[in-house]
């Protein structure tokens, strides 16, 4: 891995074409690679795209598969954790949609316990500032009664 400021190639998530790469040169490996794990190249939007018909675990499979590849070569890779959150109303649209009248699919059983693990993720961020703590507000008994008890007074 080089110790250069721009990744070699670098994998993110939009909501419109799911999990996106791009490549910091026209090295013909990493072409070569990225199209071995399902990327297509785009050329109006300069990035290589998964097949809309990619689900979404499919398309994390191959990131990951062309990551390791890309990695044991040598080269440098950057990902937005984003790419690895499941798709939904917040979260990239890449996937073939569920009827919900089927009831609940893999994916939103899943949901539930990657959501979770994602709160605990970006609370312990660095990137993230830690909340500030709010003092609890007083009973509507300790603001209405005085202080009851045997209190010394000096």
């Amino acid at each position: 891995m080089s110790s250069q400021l721009e990744p070699d190639v670098a994998f993110g998530a939009t909501r419109e074409f799911g999990i996106a790469a791009t490549v910091a040169d026209d090295r013909p490996f990493l072409n070569e690679v990225l199209r071995k794990h399902h990327f297509a190249f785009e050329p109006r939007l300069n990035v290589y795209l998964l097949p809309p018909e990619t689900t979404y675990d499919d398309a994390v499979k191959n990131m990951a598969a062309a990551t390791r590849e890309f990695q044991a070569a040598g080269l440098s890779v950057a990902a937005d954790p984003r790419a690895v959150v499941p798709p939904g109303p917040a979260g990239p649209t890449h996937t073939p949609a569920h009827s919900e009248a089927a009831g609940p699919g893999p994916q939103e059983e899943r949901r539930e316990g990657h959501a979770s693990r994602s709160r605990a993720a970006l609370a312990a961020s660095p990137q993230r500032p830690a909340p500030t703590p709010k003092p609890a507000p007083p009973s509507p008994r300790a603001a209405t009664q005085p202080p009851t008890g045997n209190r010394r007074t000096r």
